[in-house]
Formats: structure tokens, C-alpha cells, sequence
């Protein structure tokens, strides 16, 4: 207790009282201080982000490096590399950013797989951060802890023609699709906040993040008419068309001055590259990419192929649970934000189904972060609900998702060597550096492994006694079937190996040994 003229001050544990007396000694109610500890609650909810967030990063970055090659990663990683030497003749199919980023980051670490896929690693976990603060903002912090756990322990996996798992997550990969779906979701975030308070510098901001998802691919510029919704919900509120226009204006110049930039190093040639983009991308359209689909092979992917895919990354039960708590998000909420989410799943879903003249398995990925983060709102909006039977679909939808969830940090932990790269590993354990190879498959990546090796790719230029081994890729030689393979494996004789990831390695007259059983 202490006393200082005519007030009075006592200490009682963590609440401090202060009494005022006067001279007649009446005595004023006290003032309660309120006790700014954390709660029990509060620590709870911190405990479950942090143990969230390891687990976020172990699925992430936990043994990277050891999953095959895909071919394109090989091809980002070259032309990156090209382009920090100030060479911009390679990869013009695409617009540039992402090869920047591969190139100066294998410039500076080295070019094994595990460096080269750690940018993509990042910016999945970017786009988690950005899933939390924009899910936060819809519906508090558990929205936002929700949607980040969604993107970070559900499965995005790339399968084989049998379904074998190839690459658990594409955000494990050097492609563009984790930067595309990263920029596209920034744009999304910071173009509610441009709606929402009618600045600026929100706008700028986010029509730059829309110009690196266009310099990521070209793709990206769907996400447009989703900032479009940003854009008249801005007008509708302030009620102020012609500043919302303006500001419009602006988001679409940064971009364009974006996607500018990016070509700024191309220099001269810069018109020529992206000439060469749209032609290219057109004759792709044109001639279309032969893909298998239930054992059916397909020139042209059918318009339903890519839901197909989406269902097979995450799961055919865990798929339909995010679609159903999408689908409550938007029957129960008639907000802006969720309109504008559900538009920028459905615009690019539609203009790849029925627009585009093909489609390959990784695509979907620019849609499901806007998908999670609808699934998130329709999961914390049935939580909040004491109905039984919003109780009873939440169990429904809850049920797969934690299974799948599990089960990705399971197959993380137990990743192993398959594939490309074990097979190209026991030929070179029997045959050293340059065996004689016919393969049916992708030859960028036995390569990248093995690269004094004497492929060749056509069973008409070979004969079986002047090779040391065939590779057959399930996924190659069921889109493009040879007959005259099984005559050279015939008269070879080889022995087949199966090394996973829908390779097999038949190799004649291995030394005694040398590789495992068949």
C-alpha cells in the first residue's frame, strides 16, 4: 500500500486498485486494471499454429531432393541457368519469372533436385501465410488456421497411369504452377483489401501481383475477372464509379508494366519471345497433348479431365469434402469475398475445360487455393452452428480430410528413391557411365542422371544385342504403345526390374550381383 497526498494504492496479486480519498474520507469505487495475460485459450490456439507450421514444414522440405526428376523441372532449371548468363533463347514457351528465380538460386546453391525444388517449397508455404491472413480476415483465426492447414497437409499429388503416387504434393516440384497459384492468390488477398478500403496503393499492389502471375504464366490473367468483383464492390460501397474505374486502370497498368519488366533482360529480342509464346502456345492448342485417363487415350483431354485430376491429387473422398464445405461457404454466405473466391475457381476451371485445346494433370493446382480457402469458411461456418445436422456434415466433411491429411505426413516420412533415378543408379553400378539404352520415356531426365549414357529412343534404330538395358516409363508406353519393343525384350533375353514410380529396368545379362532380384 502506498499513499500520495490524497490517494491510496494497493497491490492485490495482478489488479491493481486505486483508491482516491478525500478529506472527508469518503472513498471513490475502485478502477479494476484488467489482467493483460494470455489465456489459457489463446496459448492453446499459439501451441496449435506452431505444432501446424512444423508439421507444414516437414511436408515441405523433408527429404526434397530424393523423388525423381520431372522433365519440365529439368527444363526450368536449364533455361534458368541460360538466363543468368544473360542467354534467352531457351524456354520462350512461358513467360520468364519463375526461370529467373530457378536460375539465381541455382547460380548461387547448385542445381541438385533438392535446391532447385526449394523455391517452389516456399512459396506453397507463401501461399499458406496468405490463406491464413485472408481467411482471417473473412472469419476470425481459426478461418484462417483452418485453410492453412488444409493447403499444408492435404495431398497434391501427380499420379501414374495406374495411380501410383509419383510426386506426393506439386508444390514438391520445380514447376510454375506453386509460383502461379502463389501470385494469383496475392492478387486475390490484396485486391479484397484494395474493395475494402478504396486505396490506392492497395490497387498497385495488387495489380502488380497479378503481373508476376502473368510473368509466371499466361494463364494467371484469369485471375482477372475475380478482381474485377474487387473492383465493383469498391464502387457499390463508396458509391464512387469513377474512382473505382480509375483505380481499376491502375491495377491493370502495374500488371502490364509487371509482365514489361520481366521481359526488360530479353532486351530486343523481348517482342520476338513472346511472339514465339502465343505461337507456340496456339499450335499446342491446335495439335492438342495425348494424355491417358482410365486407360483411355485421349489427343484432346476431355472437358471434365481436369476435375478428374483435381479428385486424384487430393483424393477422390477428400476432393468431394472440400467441394461440399465450398459449397456451404457459398450457400451461407452471401458476402463479396466469397463471390469473388468462388470466381476465381470457377472462371479458370471453366476456360481449361472448355477453351483450351488440352490439359495436363498439374493445371487444377491454380484453382485450389481459392478452393481450400472456400473450404475453410464453409468448415468454421457449420463448426459455429449448434444444429445436428450441420454437426453431422461437418463429421462428414471433417472425417477424409484428417485421414488425408495423416496420410500425407505419413508418405512424406517414408519417402524413398524411385523411378529414374534408382534405375539410371543400378545401371550405373553394372555398366558405369555410358550403357546402351533403349528407352521408352522421357529422355531429358535419364540424362540429368546419367549423362554419358547412349540412348536412343526409337526401337527401330537398335537391335537387343547391342544394348545393355531397356527402360519402359507405364505412363510413356501406354500413350504410346510400340509392338516392336516386346520383340527386342524377346530376344534379349533381359530380366525386368521394377524400380517404382511406374518404371521398370529390363537389363541383359547383368553381372552376377550386381542389381536386386527381379
Amino acid at each position: 500500500m502506498g499513499r500520495s497526498g490524497g490517494a491510496v494504492t494497493n497491490v492485490v496479486g495482478p489488479v491493481q486498485v486505486t483508491v482516491l480519498e478525500r478529506e472527508d474520507h469518503e472513498v471513490e469505487a475502485p478502477t479494476r486494471v484488467p489482467d493483460r495475460r494470455p489465456s489459457t485459450a489463446d496459448r492453446m490456439q499459439v501451441a496449435a499454429l506452431v505444432l501446424l507450421c512444423a508439421a507444414a514444414a516437414f511436408v515441405g522440405f523433408f527429404r526434397l531432393g530424393t523423388p525423381s526428376w520431372h522433365g519440365d523441372e529439368i527444363a526450368y532449371r536449364k533455361a534458368g541457368l541460360a538466363y543468368v548468363e544473360g542467354d534467352f533463347r531457351l524456354g520462350r514457351e512461358h513467360p520468364p519469372l519463375v526461370k529467373y528465380i530457378l536460375g539465381a538460386v541455382g547460380d548461387a546453391f547448385g542445381t541438385s533436385a533438392g535446391v532447385v525444388r526449394l523455391p517452389a517449397v516456399l512459396a506453397s508455404l507463401a501461399i499458406g501465410a496468405v490463406l491464413f491472413a485472408f481467411g482471417r480476415r473473412i472469419g476470425g483465426r481459426w478461418c484462417g488456421g483452418v485453410a492453412f492447414a488444409l493447403w499444408a497437409l492435404l495431398p497434391h499429388a501427380l499420379r501414374g497411369a495406374d495411380g501410383e503416387v509419383l510426386w506426393l504434393r506439386i508444390d514438391r516440384m520445380a514447376l510454375l504452377e506453386p509460383f502461379l497459384a502463389l501470385f494469383v492468390m496475392l492478387a486475390l488477398y490484396l485486391g479484397w483489401r484494395w474493395a475494402e478500403s478504396g486505396s490506392w496503393s492497395w490497387a498497385a499492389a495488387a495489380g502488380a501481383a497479378l503481373g508476376c502471375a502473368v510473368a509466371t504464366k499466361s494463364t494467371g490473367i484469369l485471375a482477372l475477372p475475380a478482381l474485377g468483383i474487387a473492383g465493383l464492390v469498391l464502387g457499390a460501397r463508396s458509391r464512387r464509379w469513377g474512382r473505382a474505374v480509375a483505380q481499376g486502370v491502375v491495377v491493370v497498368g502495374v500488371a502490364a508494366i509487371t509482365v514489361a519488366l520481366a521481359y526488360l533482360p530479353f532486351g530486343t529480342t523481348a517482342p520476338a519471345a513472346v511472339r514465339f509464346m502465343f505461337e507456340f502456345q496456339g499450335a499446342h492448342a491446335r495439335q492438342g497433348h495425348v494424355v491417358l485417363i482410365r486407360d483411355t487415350i485421349y489427343g484432346h483431354s476431355p472437358w471434365w479431365a481436369h476435375v478428374w485430376w483435381d479428385a486424384l491429387a487430393f483424393g477422390l473422398l477428400p476432393f468431394v469434402a472440400l467441394g461440399l464445405a465450398a459449397g456451404s461457404a457459398i450457400l451461407a454466405h452471401r458476402r463479396s469475398e466469397v463471390v469473388m473466391l468462388a470466381a476465381a475457381g470457377a472462371v479458370p476451371a471453366l476456360i481449361l475445360a472448355f477453351a483450351f485445346g488440352f490439359g495436363l494433370p498439374h493445371y487444377h493446382y491454380i484453382w485450389d487455393a481459392p478452393l481450400t480457402l472456400l473450404a475453410a469458411v464453409g468448415i468454421v461456418t457449420l463448426a459455429r452452428r449448434r444444429q445436428v445436422a450441420a454437426t453431422a456434415l461437418l463429421v462428414v466433411i471433417g472425417a477424409p480430410l484428417l485421414v488425408a491429411g495423416a496420410w500425407t505426413v505419413w508418405r512424406t516420412a517414408h519417402t524413398r528413391p524411385a523411378g529414374y533415378s534408382v534405375a539410371t543408379a543400378d545401371l550405373r553400378g553394372s555398366f558405369g557411365e555410358h550403357p546402351r539404352i533403349l528407352l521408352r520415356g522421357d529422355p531429358v531426365v535419364v540424362h540429368a542422371y546419367l549423362p554419358g549414357a547412349d540412348v536412343s529412343t526409337a526401337s527401330t534404330d537398335v537391335a537387343a544385342a547391342d544394348l545393355d538395358a531397356v527402360i519402359l516409363d507405364d505412363g510413356f508406353t501406354r500413350r504410346f504403345p510400340d509392338p516392336a519393343v516386346d520383340a527386342i525384350l524377346a530376344a534379349g533375353p533381359f530380366t525386368p526390374y521394377d524400380e517404382g514410380a511406374g518404371i521398370t529396368l529390363y537389363v541383359r545379362e547383368p553381372p552376377p550381383g550386381s542389381l536386386p532380384g527381379p
